[in-house]
């Protein structure tokens, strides 16, 4: 497994030191803030896997301003808040504006590093689930049309090939059967999908008119 990259925001350096000693230990690479505005200086310069910071802290920007900046660079960051007794409301606001998790003072150690692999192993779930939609979405779609049968995939290689060609074609099939998507689909595949895709129902015009 890769080595992953914390970035550990507290003023009070006592804590700090030990619970950064003890997540070297465990293989993470631990880079030391001693406040907000020393790790939003941080946050420029390299993109941590996940910032461990102290709600309240001494100087003008606090842990919500800390994650605030790392979640508008690192959108896939994650975010833990360390929060002092009479503050998990706060905690709990920082939760809704995107942090992962919280954990309260004093807490053990086990119980941070509990919270960091479980938030690690959402992240991978999240970014697997997406790769595989977008491996589906690659395998059984074409153009807003989703099928994975034998028909539907025969289907696709014909739309595929009647796309390339300048022909006037001919789409069949009962109502509600898809014949606009399919029209769609081949209009945004050939040489002139940079052109209009015009729609004319013409079963709602009289007859006359729609000769003319």
């Amino acid at each position: 497994m890769a080595t992953r990259h914390i970035l550990l925001v507290e003023d009070e350096a006592p804590l700090r030191e030990a619970v950064a000693e003890q997540l070297t230990d465990r293989g993470f690479h631990v880079e030391q803030a001693a406040s907000g505005e020393a790790a939003i200086d941080r946050l420029a310069s390299f993109a941590f896997d996940i910032v461990i910071t102290d709600l309240r802290l001494g100087g003008g920007a606090d842990g919500t301003a800390v994650l605030d900046e790392a979640r508008a660079i690192y959108p896939d960051i994650i975010g833990i808040i360390v929060t002092g007794y009479g503050t998990v409301k706060d905690a709990v606001e920082a939760i809704k504006r995107g942090a992962s998790d919280f954990i309260q003072k004093p807490f053990q150690f086990d119980e941070l590093l509990h919270i960091i692999n479980a938030a690690l192993e959402q992240r991978r779930l999240r970014a697997e689930n997406a790769y595989l939609r977008k491996q589906l979405e690659e395998r059984y779609k074409f153009e807003g049309i989703i099928g994975k049968s034998i028909a539907m995939k025969e289907l696709f290689a014909l739309l595929e090939t009647v796309a390339q060609t300048s022909s006037t074609i001919l789409v069949t099939g009962e109502t509600g059967t898809g014949k606009e998507l399919v029209a769609e689909a081949i209009h945004e595949h050939s040489a002139r999908s940079s052109g209009p895709f015009e729609v004319l129902d013409c079963g709602s015009l009289p007859p006359n008119l729609v000769e003319s």
